[in-house]
């Protein structure tokens, strides 16, 4: 080929400016295949049969090779012979070839483009505009990398910011809708829905129970997987359209559309049943139990309102026994306002040294009808509600935890209660009972706070009892069993209240230092009356016997309930038949001088 063949006859240098200007405008940073575009002109420029661009020792664009003539021609590339001999031949020539005339034009660096043709070498002209295009096909690559790595960084930036929003608006750990999205959601579902599809909207609200009892046994671990397991068996419930998430802890959501409010309940229900199987996880085996509240679109103008009446119709149901389904009632927000109220008064009167009275309701000793110690009882003398019954606001202190203040001023009031009373003659071998919660129990303080309350009223330790129920002595995992060690090393004893409706075995009351046993009112009310209860007190009262403990009747209420105590040959009763209780001045009026008894 020459000059004036290629250049339509033109021999003066204005034939490369074209050829050039022409290849050059093949050049798009924006398309990938541009390179492609720009080696095809190149082989039209110079009526070459082989190009190749060769980056970084890879063929990058190529025209007129296979792979075999490829891997020649980058072998070469070192050595950047005039003349190849390839070993086999481009797609449309097969077999031996003759000698391919090279031009070598270098890009960047060991970067370079070889252009090739059979037979006839390349001119000084082409070679010139070869090298041109070499040099221009140089820039116009580093302005394609460029713009290619703007595109790459874009995109992983487009890609990273994706990646940040899901992670933001999902669950780290179920990989489900986290709160805000589920919000979200739901506010858009309600704003796009007519009046008849929101009252079909239901939102069931789904709290694992005692869900710390397994992080507890298990570790937090099992507590993760345990929660991975059952968030993918709550999504398999899920129908077209429905939305699951985790909104916190052990709490997830599930939004879908019922067509009536039995139907919502027929689907809880359903939910529940699918939940309850046993999970294995990591070789553990473990019950799930779960308490659900629904709440319907109709009643609710925005998310928020939504799931909060759920969540209260799912703390009703916890309220009820766990593992059941609640139906939000307008009347669960009046409780729930009550309940927060009670929470901030509680707050504030436990800044204070007065609110919190201590009740006392005498223990008599059956044989002899007279008082041998008292139960001592939390009142509180609220300013403006006057005396509120414990029911009202005992369950709110042990859930936020201000019960183990509260616990800890009656330790105090009634040891020095019972200090004074100890002194009048007669009364020096009286006892005193107090209550310690499950919360109380837990505190690893107890033991130190017992001490000081003996210390600072003088009594001796086995003047006071300490109450506790079958569900505390039971909880092996909180150290229960060593706090009550403690406590007997003290010389304190411990009574365990409302024996009968919990599920302690014999091997709890053998393995734990237990003195008195306290037969629950619901039993002690049935006496008389129907024999099953009467079998159960009577085994009550046999059993103490054979394991050298002593039994307290409760709830005492009627003379044919006391004369089927004492034919059973129990100890101690206590019960409004023999006194309801009483404030402290009142005790000391109305009962000491029945203690009376000389020494």
């Amino acid at each position: 080929m020459t000059s004036s063949t290629s250049g339509g006859g033109r021999t003066d240098g204005s034939w490369s400016l074209h050829v050039l200007a022409e290849v050059l405008a093949a050049f798009s940073v924006d398309d990938p295949a541009a390179v492609q575009r720009v080696v095809e002109r190149v082989a039209e420029a110079v009526d070459a049969e082989v190009v190749v661009v060769v980056q970084s020792g890879q063929v990058t664009a190529s025209v007129g090779v296979d792979q075999v003539a490829q891997t020649a021609l980058l072998t070469a590339t070192s050595m950047r012979p005039p003349i190849l001999a390839l070993p086999t031949g481009v797609p449309d020539r097969p077999g031996t070839l003759p000698g391919l005339c090279l031009c070598w034009s270098p890009l960047d660096g060991e970067d370079v483009m070889v252009v090739g043709r059979f037979g006839e070498a390349f001119d000084v002209e082409e070679r010139s505009l070869l090298r041109a295009m070499g040099r221009s096909m140089a820039l116009s690559l580093r302005a394609v990398a460029a713009v290619d790595a703007e595109r790459r960084a874009r995109d992983e930036l487009d890609r990273a910011l994706v990646a940040a929003t899901h992670r933001a608006s999902h669950d780290q750990l179920t990989g489900l809708p986290a709160r805000d999205l589920v919000l979200e959601s739901i506010d858009h579902r309600l704003e796009s829905l007519d009046e008849s599809e929101r009252e079909r909207l239901c939102v069931f609200f789904l709290d694992v129970d005692r869900f710390k009892q397994v992080n507890d046994a298990h570790g937090h671990a099992i507590g993760d997987q345990f929660l991975v397991a059952l968030a993918h068996r709550i999504r398999s419930t899920a129908g077209t359209g429905d939305l699951v998430g985790r909104l916190a802890g052990d709490e997830f959501v599930v939004v879908g559309s019922c067509p009536s409010l039995e139907a919502a309940e027929a689907r809880a229900a359903a939910i529940l049943r699918v939940l309850v199987d046993p999970l294995d996880i990591d070789g553990r085996l473990i019950m799930p139990s779960v308490s659900i509240g629904i709440s319907r679109g109709a009643r609710s103008d925005d998310a928020e309102s939504l799931v909060d009446d759920a969540d209260l119709a799912m703390y009703r149901a916890k309220q009820s026994g766990r593992g059941r389904v609640v139906v939000f009632d307008p009347a669960l927000r009046h409780t729930a306002e009550e309940r927060a109220a009670i929470e901030s008064d509680l707050r504030q009167a436990l800044r204070g040294p007065d609110e919190f009275r201590c009740f006392f309701q005498p223990v008599i000793e059956l044989a002899s009808m007279r008082p041998v110690g008292f139960e001592a009882l939390v009142r509180w003398a609220h300013p403006t509600r006057g005396l509120v019954p414990p029911d009202d606001f005992i369950p709110v202190a042990e859930e936020t935890g201000q019960i183990v203040d509260i616990d800890a001023r009656m330790l105090r009031s009634a040891c020095a209660r019972l200090a004074e009373w100890r002194r009048r003659p007669g009364c020096e071998r009286l006892t005193v009972s107090v209550n310690a919660s499950a919360r109380t129990f837990a505190d690893p303080l107890l033991p130190s706070r017992v001490a000081e309350a003996l210390d600072l009223s003088g009594i001796p330790s086995n003047a006071l009892f300490l109450e506790i129920t079958e569900s505390v002595m039971m909880d092996e995992g909180a150290g229960n069993g060593e706090t009550m060690q403690r406590l007997v090393d003290l010389g304190v004893r411990l009574v365990v209240d409302d024996f009968g409706t919990g599920y302690s075995s014999l091997r709890y009351l053998k393995q734990f230092p237990v003195a008195v046993l306290k037969v629950d009112r619901s039993f002690v009310s049935q006496l008389g009356q129907n024999r099953e209860d009467e079998a159960i007190v009577e085994s009550i009262v046999g059993l103490a016997g054979s394991l050298g403990l002593t039994v307290t009747a409760e709830g005492v209420e009627t003379q044919q309930q006391l004369d089927r105590l004492l034919e059973l040959e129990c100890s101690y009763g206590q019960g409004y038949l023999f006194g309801r209780p009483q404030s402290a001045d009142d005790t000391a009026e109305s009962v000491l001088p029945a203690a009376d008894v000389p020494s």
